[in-house]
C-alpha cells in the first residue's frame, strides 16, 4: 500500500458506520485527504450502509478559499462541517 494509509485506516473504514474527516487548506493534508479518500471509496464499494463527510478546519468563514471549498464538497455529494 502507497503512501501513509496504512492498514490501520483500512480497518476503520470497514469498522465505521460513519466517518468524520477534518481537513486543512494546505497542499499536504489535501492530497493526504485526497490519498485517504480513494481508500474509502475504494472500502465504501463494498458496502452500502457507509456514510462520512467532511470537515474543513482553519478556514476563515466568507473566503474565497472557504467558499471553493464547500462548493466542491457539495459537488462530490458529501457534507461539510
Amino acid at each position: 500500500m502507497a503512501g501513509r494509509v496504512t492498514e490501520h485506516a483500512h480497518a476503520a473504514v470497514a469498522a465505521a458506520d460513519w466517518l468524520f474527516i477534518p481537513v486543512k487548506l494546505s497542499k499536504a493534508d489535501l492530497d493526504a485527504t485526497a490519498q485517504f479518500l480513494d481508500v474509502v471509496q475504494s472500502d465504501m464499494a463494498r458496502r452500502d450502509d457507509f456514510s462520512g463527510g467532511l470537515l474543513l478546519n482553519q478556514l476563515q468563514e466568507g473566503t474565497c478559499d472557504r467558499i471553493r471549498c464547500a462548493g466542491a464538497i457539495r459537488l462530490l455529494g458529501l457534507p461539510g462541517f
